[in-house]
């Protein structure tokens, strides 16, 4: 038995599938990665016996010809390819079918929306912790301090030094 099931609501929506088309649907997307597969004109299937499916989904039915049906309606959704070879069920998942996992985001590098074109107003230029000495060292001893050019973004020279030293650990946030 199955223990857990991840249903795509989008895709579930989008395709018009009801809970249980769907709850059946994604086992059978998972089939690639543990069913036995064969290869018919060239075409890889996947044994997904209809006694297995209700084994699995005890959710969704207790009977085979409850199973077929749901079968069949998948087929007619074109999610699926169903072959019978020596009474046994094989099932194929359609080009569309493989959408089922894909995420297109509404925004991404090809369809860039504004988030990311203007630094926030707490970015570099303006910190939220401008007590930060930039000179590409993280210690905060006296002589660093002392060979630091920039202090909270601000140039700074050897006379504005004196007040600086003073202030260190007074000024931590």
């Amino acid at each position: 038995m199955r223990y857990n099931t991840t249903i795509n609501n989008v895709k579930a929506k989008e395709w018009k599938l009801d809970i249980k088309l769907a709850y059946l649907f994604a086992w059978m997307y998972e089939l690639p990665s543990w069913a036995d597969k064969t290869t018919i004109e060239g075409k890889d299937f996947y044994f997904a016996s209809k006694n297995k499916a209700v084994e699995e989904l005890p959710l969704l039915t207790d009977k085979r010809d409850t199973m077929y049906r749901y079968y069949k309606q998948l087929e007619s959704f074109n999610l699926i390819e169903i072959k019978k070879i020596e009474n046994k069920d094989y099932i194929r998942l359609t080009y569309k079918a493989k959408e089922w996992n894909e995420y297109k985001s509404e925004t991404s590098d090809k369809n860039p929306n504004n988030i990311g074109n203007k630094s926030e107003l707490s970015s570099d230029k303006n910190p939220t912790n401008n007590n930060t000495i930039y000179n590409n060292n993280t210690s905060n001893n006296k002589k660093d301090v002392a060979k630091a050019t920039t202090y909270r973004d601000k140039p700074i020279s050897k006379l504005d030094i004196e007040p600086i030293l003073k202030n260190i650990g007074r000024d931590s946030t």
